[in-house]
């Protein structure tokens, strides 16, 4: 019996973290226009359940939430800090990460939504698939600007 709970252990961690459904096939989100009027990134999950969402208006407007804390910043980048924005903004590739859906019991979801004079953009990705999704020099752009505010 005491080497069962182990065993047991093990396996469910495993399991956790391997795929969550069989792949299916994504369109590529398109690409971003130039004429962007607001982003958010939501930040959400891991074991403590955090949820956290910044939005900046292309002007450069923000606000910045934390639901756990119920802590709520207002704030302005500074010119630097759009000019960034819109850099990151240019070369990030909005594609579906390849391969099958991968799950993980206390991973982050990024989920990044982008209002255009187009279509509207939504993209989402973990800690799990965020690496290889093009988006991660973004989204750690974003996370700075959230701590940045809740400090």
């Amino acid at each position: 019996m005491t080497r069962t709970l182990p065993f047991l252990l093990v396996i469910s961690l495993l399991v956790a973290c391997g795929p969550a459904s069989p792949a299916t096939e994504e369109q590529p989100l398109p690409t971003p226009s130039r004429q962007w009027t607001t982003i958010q990134l939501t930040q959400s999950g891991g074991i403590m359940g955090l949820l956290r969402t910044i939005k900046i208006s292309s002007e450069g407007a923000t606000t910045v939430t934390d639901d756990r804390a119920d802590k709520e910043v207002t704030g302005q980048l500074s010119d630097d800090e759009l000019s960034q924005l819109n850099e990151l903004l240019a070369s990030a590739s909005f594609a579906p990460p390849s391969g099958p859906p991968v799950g993980c019991a206390d991973c982050f979801i990024y989920t990044l939504e982008l209002s255009t004079s187009g279509q509207p953009i939504r993209w989402e990705a973990n800690d799990v698939t965020l690496s290889n999704s093009g988006m991660e020099p973004l989204i750690a752009f974003l996370r700075g600007l959230i701590e940045n505010a809740l400090k």
